[in-house]
């Protein structure tokens, strides 16, 4: 699968989900800040009489530490939500319809097979929905590159949560979605981040 359908996938089906979190976490920023507001002018009134110059410094002192706390909070919100997009884009992508998930895995066989006579292996509830019609579609589109178009069923399955691996002799290519994901987490994570939380960045700086 392409790597900008894989992220409009992840960003289109998750992107509410995401940003609610993050407004849970503004609520608590909202929190810690006036919590520091009350803490500071509390602690300016005790130490008044030690002159103004000490009592503007408590208030600084206590401001920053709330300061550090919001940033923590909202770092460890924005962590959450982005695992949840990944999370959420995996197991979306392994409830697309039984066509288009047909249809998908026959084009992620297709682009990665090498000799076109792999062996498929997939999870035990896809050997059972994929069927021949899988076979045909992917071995058609091998043989549009010019591949024998040969694929078969391994007689063993694996516990995928989506996606195939090609099997061929020792040698395996992992095209389950789970480590297709992963490899492409470190790029998208960025791009995902920026169209998630870019236009709150005003709003979560303290």
């Amino acid at each position: 699968m392409a790597l900008e359908d894989i992220l409009r996938k992840i960003t289109g089906e998750a992107q509410a989900q995401a940003q609610e979190i993050l407004r849970s976490a503004q609520s608590e920023r909202e929190s810690l800040l006036a919590e520091a507001g009350l803490r500071a002018k509390a602690g300016v009134e005790q130490i008044q009489v030690a002159g103004r110059a000490a009592a503007d410094e408590a208030r600084r002192k206590e401001l920053s530490t709330a300061s550090v706390e919001v940033r923590r909070t909202l770092l460890s919100a924005k962590q959450e939500a982005l695992a949840q997009v990944f999370e959420q884009s995996l197991a979306n992508l392994a409830a697309l319809p039984e066509p288009d998930y047909r249809a998908l895995l026959a084009d992620l066989a297709a682009g990665a097979a090498v000799s076109g006579n792999e062996q498929v292996v997939v999870s035990p509830r896809d050997r059972g929905r994929l069927g021949d019609q899988f076979l045909a579609m992917a071995n058609e589109r091998l043989a549009a590159r010019g591949l024998p178009g040969e694929l078969s069923f391994a007689a063993g399955t694996r516990p995928l949560r989506g996606g195939l691996i090609l099997s061929s002799g020792d040698i395996d290519i992992n095209c389950s979605f789970e480590r297709t994901l992963a490899s492409l987490r470190d790029d998208l994570e960025p791009a995902i981040a920026a169209m998630l939380f870019e236009s709150r960045a005003g709003e979560a700086t303290p």
